[in-house]
């Protein structure tokens, strides 16, 4: 017999989950299970299992597109149906509008649920059109369920990627963290720039091109919310992009990851009154003198073993200004 719980308890122990920075990747699992408890858990959980639903590892993978897709209304599994997809698997009844949950949308993992799902459901159509058919219905319902994404989470060589920001600008227009991997195309910051205007935390991976700073600046010209920033690999675009961060009204976090040390990017960095915080950390040994110049500068090191980061935080005044 299963403890029966007050829902607070429940709720609060839900909360400690997932807070708990030990656990990390092995949350999603852990919900899965504590839905299965009993039906308050399964209550109080599921709406948290399916805030990042596309993280589900193995045979979960096409369940959660099972689920997703089961909810939909009739019209919609018409669509699915006259595009040649086979619905049977799909359940009868489900217990939820598992879309409606969403809050956490990673581009890249939910095209690999969606080819799992594929595989595992024995489709006879043509693969491309299949995942395109789906990926396209659940944009859509989305959209007519006004789901709000808190997190986006992409790379720019995902193949609907591009269109879905295209396609579904409105629902990105509340998303307030970014986190991507850019690898070769600009174009995916000129549709960024015109699609997530409410970001107030971004993070960028930067690849293989160096003609990715004007891209970059455009992003960053039209987000007048941005507080917090973190370029990773940065080492060629940090120097672009002083002059934007000088001149931004609300940015108070910068945090590079670099490769190299670029002593003149680094003294542009510090002229930016506006932050409040900078933190840098980088992959090879500084030079004596470049350790020095920021020591004068208040950064305080740290050396984790394989990276070494240096962070300096401002003080503010009474105005709100920040001062060494």
């Amino acid at each position: 017999m299963v403890l029966a719980l007050p829902n607070e308890i429940i709720q609060s122990i839900l909360f400690w989950l997932k807070e708990s920075p030990e656990i990390g990747f092995k949350l999603h699992t852990i919900f899965y299970q504590c839905a299965l408890i009993s039906k308050a858990w399964n209550v109080n959980t599921t709406p948290l299992l399916y805030s990042r639903p596309f993280v589900a590892e193995g045979e979960r993978k096409y369940l959660i597109i099972t689920a997703l897709l089961s909810s939909l209304d009739t019209k919609h599994r018409t669509f699915l149906e006259a595009n040649n997809v086979n619905v049977s698997c799909l359940y009868s009844r489900p217990l939820y509008k598992y879309l409606s949950f969403i809050k956490h949308l990673d581009i890249d993992e939910m095209f690999s649920c969606v080819r799992n799902w594929y595989i595992w459901t024995d489709q006879h159509g043509a693969e491309s059109n299949i995942k395109h058919t789906v990926l396209t219905t659940i944009h859509e319902i989305m959209m007519d369920l006004n789901v709000r994404l808190e997190t986006l989470y992409m790379t720019d060589d995902c193949e609907f990627a591009l269109n879905a920001l295209i396609e579904y600008k409105d629902l990105f227009r509340h998303t307030k963290t970014l986190n991507m991997q850019a690898w070769n195309s600009g174009h995916i910051f000129k549709e960024l720039s015109q699609s997530v205007n409410n970001l107030e935390t971004l993070r960028i991976k930067i690849e293989l091109y160096k003609s990715a700073s004007e891209y970059i600046a455009l992003l960053f010209r039209s987000l007048p919310l941005l507080k917090t920033v973190t370029l990773v690999n940065s080492e060629y675009y940090v120097e672009s992009v002083c002059g934007w961060l000088m001149d931004h009204p609300t940015l108070r976090e910068f945090h590079a990851i670099l490769l190299e040390v670029n002593i003149e990017a680094l003294r542009k960095l510090l002229t930016c009154k506006a932050l409040n915080c900078l933190k840098l950390e980088f992959c090879k040994e500084m030079s004596g003198e470049a350790q020095l110049y920021l020591q004068q500068k208040g950064f305080m090191c740290e050396d984790t073993g394989h990276l070494i980061i240096w962070s300096q935080k401002k003080k503010r005044d009474s105005t709100g200004r920040t001062r060494d």
